[in-house]
C-alpha cells in the first residue's frame, strides 16, 4: 500500500504454484487488471499471452510449429 492506494495484487492461479504479482499497467486499475488476468487463465499458472510469448522467444517445438502453420 502507498499512501492507502492499493499497488498490486499477489494472486495464486492453482493451489501449490508460486503467486502471481499482477500490477497495473498505463491506464488499467488493479482490480481490472486482476480480472484481464483471470480471463486469460487456462489451466497453466501463467496467462496464455504470457506462455505464448515466452514459449515462442524460447523457440518450444509446439509454439514453433503453430507459428509456422500460420505464416
Amino acid at each position: 500500500m502507498d499512501k492507502g492506494e492499493q499497488l498490486a495484487w499477489v494472486w495464486r492461479s492453482k493451489a501449490r504454484c508460486n503467486p502471481l504479482f499482477i500490477a497495473t499497467g498505463h491506464r488499467v486499475s488493479t482490480d481490472s487488471a486482476l480480472a484481464w488476468v483471470q480471463r486469460c487463465m487456462k489451466g497453466y499458472r501463467l496467462p496464455e499471452p504470457t506462455r505464448w510469448a515466452d514459449a515462442v522467444a524460447s523457440g518450444r517445438p509446439a509454439f514453433v510449429r503453430w507459428q509456422e502453420i500460420q505464416r
